[in-house]
């Protein structure tokens, strides 16, 4: 049975700002999130970039594309919980970020 709890700073290889986390799979803090989309598949996402996605960044933007439904959308850094560990990414968010790596627009069936 696939896990449906949310992720946490536990499920991150990363968290802080020391890091960069452009060109990774990050989590969204439940917090940042509309209550309507607190669970794991919205809390998924690929940061594009943006100056808060340098590691100690002097901007807070960061520029990510979601790996539930492909929406792309502008978050602070400070809504990012951290870097998911790879072995933890779903099966369902694979194909879809191969397609955002490889510079396709996602093909998302919802």
């Amino acid at each position: 049975m696939e896990n449906t709890k949310p992720f946490t700073h536990e499920d991150c290889i990363e968290t802080g700002y020391a890091m960069s986390i452009e060109g990774k799979v990050i989590v969204i803090s439940l917090a940042a999130l509309p209550e309507q989309y607190h669970n794991r598949e919205n809390q998924l996402y690929y940061c594009d970039g943006g100056n808060g996605s340098r590691p100690n960044p002097m901007g807070r933007s960061i520029f990510a594309t979601s790996l539930y439904d492909g929406v792309k959308m502008r978050w602070n850094r400070s809504d990012v919980v951290g870097v998911l560990k790879p072995e933890l990414l779903p099966d369902w968010a694979k194909d879809t970020l191969e397609q955002i790596q490889s510079g396709s627009s996602p093909q998302i069936n919802l």
